[in-house]
């Protein structure tokens, strides 16, 4: 049986990248906004000449979080044997979950596919939000599309942001809380015959 090891440190790591994209998506969004209206003068300018300084910043920030996701999701698939949650994901091995993000035109399909599935086999019960797979790989493939426009592709960079932010919280927390729980069942001794009686 494999060893369980958290992945949490790495879940917190994307958390604080992906806070930091949600800010600087939502300022660059309502820069947009106000551009949008007709906004001018000297915030207009000023807004204008913000939004093209931060897009190499954005950018680099958003390859660290790129990164910072794989290394967590990676942590989360190799410790879906150790949790028992390998029936729901047998069609892709815990080694090849990160190598299918790089692969060109399957990793359209098979990334949300991947990460469904580590979240689902992360604990028996299916999750609430599962829906949270849509609101953020669709966007984030959209937003890609539509960085010519910034009030467009920033706004979906956004929602997409904070989808993932609350996909890597949930796997997290199920697998701490169902390895916790395995934990605590084998620390309960098993009952005696005369306890049964």
């Amino acid at each position: 049986m494999h060893e369980y090891v958290s992945a949490r440190p790495r879940a917190q790591l994307v958390d604080v990248l992906l806070a930091a994209q949600i800010a600087l998506y939502a300022l660059r969004v309502a820069g947009a906004a106000y551009l949008g209206v007709g906004g001018g003068g000297g915030l207009g300018i000023m807004l204008a000449r913000g939004e093209r300084m931060s897009q190499p910043f954005l950018l680099l920030l958003f390859i660290a979080t790129a990164i910072a996701f794989l290394f967590w999701l990676d942590r989360a698939a190799r410790n879906l044997p150790s949790l028992g949650g390998t029936d729901g994901c047998k069609a892709i091995a815990a080694e090849h979950v990160v190598g299918v993000f790089f692969a060109p035109v399957v990793n359209l399909f098979a990334a949300p596919y991947v990460v469904y599935h580590v979240w689902l086999a992360s604990d028996p019960t299916p999750p609430r939000r599962g829906w949270l797979v849509l609101g953020w790989w669709p966007p984030l493939v959209a937003a890609w599309l539509t960085l010519a426009w910034p009030l467009v592709s920033g706004a979906l960079l956004l929602g997409s942001a904070l989808a993932l932010v609350a996909i890597v919280r949930d796997v997290q927390r199920r697998q701490d809380e169902q390895f916790l729980d395995e934990e605590r069942r084998r620390a309960v001794p098993a009952p005696t015959a005369d306890a049964l009686r």
